[in-house]
């Protein structure tokens, strides 16, 4: 018979509190949801990776949808938060732009950052989905607002803001894919060659 597993495992190292427990179980979720996605990830996966037992998790979550809306909510406040660091810069249009890119870049390549991108919207129920769309589109149309700030203070060239906005998140969510921190390039070397493919493209001519 196998030892029980108490509640207090979870964090012990952390000296976690309640809400510090909770927040090491969302980072294993996202971790696993990364891994196999979240259709193929049961909760009694997510308590063998935690080594506790199912009816240990209860004491710090719902269910398993409430898992999956916690840890999408993690990675679109952080990119509503990178948007937010961008809009507040002092830099034209197209280093607002750029300042946004590399932290996304960065966001894009954790765990909360490619739940994020690679959640299926069909493995959402209604409400989730909903928000999560929402909170996606906010992004789009706001770097879509950086665009065209750049267009009209001169730093980037004319061009269609939303156009451009779709070309370079659809590079950039393709890091959440093929991109391991163990390759010979780091993300930030990533990133900078990213923009430098982009920035002779879009960057308006003096």
């Amino acid at each position: 018979m196998k030892p029980s597993r108490e509640a207090r495992r979870i964090g012990v190292k952390e000296k976690a509190d309640h809400d510090g427990r909770r927040h090491i179980i969302l980072c294993e979720a996202a971790r696993l949801f990364t891994l196999n996605g979240f259709q193929n990830t049961k909760l009694v996966d997510l308590a063998d990776r935690l080594n506790v037992t199912k009816p240990t998790l209860y004491h710090y979550i719902e269910s398993k949808e409430e898992i999956i809306h916690q840890v999408l909510t993690i990675g679109n406040e952080r990119n509503a938060s990178l948007v937010r660091q961008a809009r507040d810069s002092s830099e034209s249009g197209l280093g607002k732009l750029e300042i946004f890119l590399r932290g996304y870049a960065r966001a894009t390549v954790d765990d909360f950052g490619r739940c994020v991108i690679l959640a299926d919207p069909r493995m959402l129920s209604g409400r989730l989905r909903e928000q999560h769309r929402q909170a996606y589109r906010y992004v789009l149309d706001e770097i879509a607002d950086i665009i065209g700030e750049g267009i009209r203070d001169g730093s980037i060239r004319d061009c269609d803001p939303h156009l451009l906005t779709f070309a370079l998140m659809g590079t950039f969510n393709s890091l959440s894919i093929w991109f391991h921190h163990e390759g010979k390039m780091t993300v930030e070397d990533v990133t900078e060659a990213f923009l430098g493919f982009f920035e002779s493209a879009m960057a308006a001519k003096p």
